[in-house]
């Protein structure tokens, strides 16, 4: 078969340099199992998951509330409300604007409603105090999380 007929053949740049496509000299590469690493990264995954939809059920309210009636926020629910209060706040143009606006993700819903001659509040977290104008708030939760039971999610005891 003349070159010119053949099927058109893909060559390694490798190959055709060298004459081949092994490293001279030394052992071949070894190949390291990360099995381990990789189960230790998927349970820290899904221990996160678990706090996270732990945090977004705690978080999310039946009716609006006052910003200084909210409970005690752990680390995980204190991270989630904060983004979606400073998503909500960012999007305020003057104070007494009502925002509504979601969490990065999308999962969830914020809507601050100022009220009117607020004073300033302080809400305890586990990692310090939060001081802001008192606002009446609500957070809904647009996805909320469900086991594959159907019986949501456990908190721990």
């Amino acid at each position: 078969t003349s070159w010119l007929q053949a099927p058109v053949l893909s060559i390694a740049p490798r190959l055709r340099q060298y004459g081949s496509t092994r490293r001279r000299g030394g052992k071949p590469t070894t190949i390291i199992d990360r099995s381990v690493q990789k189960r230790h990264l998927a349970m820290i995954a899904q221990e996160e998951a678990r706090q996270l939809a732990i945090a977004r059920r705690r978080l999310a309210m039946e009716e609006p509330m006052l910003l200084s009636d909210l409970h005690v926020l752990d680390p995980v629910e204190f991270n989630l409300f904060f983004d979606l209060l400073t998503r909500a706040l960012a999007g305020k143009r003057k104070f007494n604007d009502t925002i509504e606006t979601s969490s990065t993700d999308g999962t969830m819903e914020i809507k601050l409603e100022p009220v009117p001659d607020a004073d300033w509040i302080e809400v305890q977290t586990t990692m310090g105090t939060l001081t802001a104008r008192q606002h009446r708030i609500f957070v809904r939760d647009i996805f909320p999380v469900v086991t594959a039971e159907g019986a949501g999610v456990e908190e721990p005891a």
